[in-house]
């Protein structure tokens, strides 16, 4: 009994102990949680690289406003896949065509400005750029070209940035077409008029390859030194041989004053002028006048 008595007590005794300690408990916060650990710093990707290409391309030509658009499309679809992939790294491309137009200073101003101010190192596909004029700016700048010619100027021994490739020979097939219809209307003699440069004497030779496939009878050709200002002399010697026809394959820059003097000369028969763009035959419409064109 007198244990009994004893454990009750013993239990009242507790029960009052934790009866009083409840109103310190409650006001007791609950022990703050740990902070969690600061998010871990993130480290932003290095900077991809960028590769700036351009052409140098007579934009009054719609041969140049084609390479253009490919050469836009090829930059718009390599940029979307994340760039293009060199050397196992992947650079975004930043593709640049500069309008060389038909003078030698546009040609260099635009040269210029590729080469300095936009600092390209790659000119690629160009199309109708004088390059014994921009290679001037070029190779010394060691901007890679891969484009056309066949001067003394791109092949000498110490040119090493100038790649070039022949590509006329595609062109034979609208050569050819022209010198057929030329036959078709009359002309039976044809005379190749070009600068005396490696690139006009090999266009010569591949001109003069298409005409005989037309039937054309190929009349000796004649050639011009690339600084000629006055070509009444030219003009003589073209007419001394009496050509039905005379194509101009490689003259860029020159066909306002060599046509000019071919008709002062009196010459009446026709020709082919190779590359002419709108503004070129504006030009020529104010030397020698519609009809003579015509």
């Amino acid at each position: 009994m007198e244990r009994k008595k004893l454990l009750t007590l013993i239990g009242s005794l507790c029960l009052i102990v934790v009866l009083a300690a409840l109103p310190f408990m409650a006001a007791c916060p609950a022990p703050e949680e740990a902070p969690p650990p600061p998010p871990e710093e993130e480290v932003p990707p290095p900077p991809q690289k960028v590769l700036k290409i351009g052409s140098l391309l007579n934009l009054q030509l719609k041969d140049a406003f084609e390479i253009k658009k490919w050469l836009d499309l090829f930059t718009k679809v390599l940029n979307e896949e994340g760039g293009w992939e060199i050397g196992g790294e992947r650079y975004l491309i930043e593709y640049t065509a500069y309008d060389v137009g038909v003078e030698a200073a546009q040609a260099r101003a635009a040269c210029e400005k590729a080469v300095y101010e936009d600092g390209v190192k790659f000119l690629l596909c160009n199309f109708g750029d004088p390059v014994t004029q921009t290679i001037t700016i070029t190779e010394p700048n060691k901007v890679l070209v891969l484009g056309g010619g066949f001067s003394r100027e791109v092949v000498a021994p110490e040119v090493n940035y100038f790649i070039r490739g022949n590509g006329v020979d595609l062109a034979r097939g609208m050569t050819y077409t022209v010198q057929k219809d030329y036959f078709d209307r009359g002309a039976r003699t044809d005379l190749i008029v070009d600068p005396d440069t490696e690139m006009g004497r090999f266009g010569n030779i591949l001109w003069g390859a298409s005409a005989k496939m037309a039937g054309l009878e190929v009349l000796p050709d004649v050639f011009y030194a690339p600084d000629t200002v006055d070509f009444a002399p030219v003009a003589t010697k073209i007419m001394s041989y009496n050509p039905d026809m005379v194509e101009l394959p490689f003259t860029t820059g020159v066909h306002v004053p060599l046509i000019g003097a071919l008709k002062d000369a009196g010459y009446t028969g026709l020709i082919y002028p190779g590359l002419l763009g709108p503004a070129l035959m504006e030009d020529l419409i104010t030397r020698v006048g519609k009809e003579y064109m015509e």
